[in-house]
């Protein structure tokens, strides 16, 4: 059996607390799994091209602090035998 690839399902619906300069804010979420919805542990979360990020929590949680970072920036939730997935910031 082939190494299976999975996209990963950002779930932080009534979670996110962004702003739309994001100046002091910061984005809290629960990374699941998608095929069986279980808690992804140690995925890796970063702002692109900025030295920021975080991991997620046994539980699958996240935050990223958000200060002075530009509208248009990415996040990209990234973790070995999954497809990385990369989200801008105003659209989660």
């Amino acid at each position: 059996m082939g190494r299976k690839i999975i996209e990963f399902i950002l779930t932080a619906l009534g979670f996110l607390l962004i702003s739309s300069n994001l100046s002091g804010q910061v984005i809290q979420g629960k990374i699941l799994d998608s095929l069986d919805e279980r808690p992804l542990a140690y995925v890796n979360v970063g702002v692109i091209n900025v030295t920021r990020g975080t991991i997620s929590t046994e539980p699958g949680e996240f935050q990223l602090n958000c200060n002075d970072l530009p509208e248009d920036a990415e996040v990209r939730f990234s973790m070995i035998g999954y497809e990385s997935q990369t989200f801008k910031i105003q659209d989660l």
